[in-house]
């Protein structure tokens, strides 16, 4: 009897052992797809931003534009452009 029951102790902490690793495993998977979707969203988070940056400097230099242009022709307002102007 008693070897019997030394045997299922084994068994019982085997088990637990390999339960203990697969856990671990799963888990430091999950915790690497994070990281990698972390890196992405960071990727793209730093990329929208330097375009938004551009966005910003290109309007800005057109308003910037604009304002010469109605200063030098003597235009009270630069003219609004419209889907119609493009002959849609």
């Amino acid at each position: 009897m008693k070897a019997k029951t030394n045997m299922e102790g084994k068994y019982i902490k085997k088990c637990a052992e390999v339960s203990v690793a697969q856990t671990q495993k799963r888990c430091n998977m999950s915790e690497k797809e994070m990281k990698d979707e972390i890196e992405v969203i960071f990727f793209f988070h730093v990329h929208i931003e330097n375009i938004f940056t551009r966005l910003f400097r290109t309007t800005s230099n057109y308003s910037y534009c604009c304002d010469e242009c109605t200063a030098v022709l003597g235009l009270k307002s630069f003219p609004k452009i419209t889907e119609d102007d493009f002959g849609r």
